[in-house]
């Protein structure tokens, strides 16, 4: 593991949740993309790089949800920019957390959580590592159907790995 070896410079994770939904069931993307697409995979490209072009922002950036996606995008930035001008994403300004590097520890920062709940930022610290199967079995309990069927079928058919039971 990167963190292992104190020789190797601080590692630091973050989990994109902007899309999801699942605290309160409903998305601040418009449907029929809001819970099918979530944060899927390299949608937070556009609140890195602030781009309002992209396919993804297309289908779901809106006028509702403009408050909201622009202040997590102004927050991402600031990180991005602290870590470009010193190495480590910090806090990058007053009023963000402070964005912790990975810590071994079983209680220690393992990545920052970029969210928004309405119109405000909701970006922490979290503790929990996740693993295979605590992401399979979070699935299984907030997935609704038909969507979670769908899902694992297009998984199983994707590669046996995923399905693997084991971290």
């Amino acid at each position: 593991d990167l963190t292992s070896n104190v020789s190797n410079p601080p590692v630091y994770a973050y989990h994109f949740l902007w899309g999801t939904g699942w605290e309160t069931g409903s998305s601040p993307i418009p449907p029929p993309y809001d819970l099918k697409l979530g944060a899927a995979h390299s949608v937070d490209t556009a609140f890195f790089l602030g781009d309002e072009v992209s396919f993804y922002a297309m289908l779901t950036f809106t006028e509702e949800n403009r408050t909201g996606r622009e202040a997590l995008t102004d927050a991402i930035m600031s990180y991005v920019a602290s870590f470009a001008r010193t190495g480590e994403p910090g806090s990058a300004r007053p009023g963000l957390p402070e964005w912790e590097p990975w810590d071994n520890a079983a209680d220690g920062g393992k990545c920052i959580l970029f969210n928004v709940k309405g119109d405000m930022l909701d970006i922490t610290m979290s503790h929990e590592e996740y693993t295979r199967s605590s992401v399979m079995e979070s699935m299984k309990l907030n997935v609704p159907e038909p969507l979670y069927s769908e899902a694992m079928t297009y998984m199983q058919g994707m590669s046996s790995w995923i399905l693997e039971d084991g971290d």
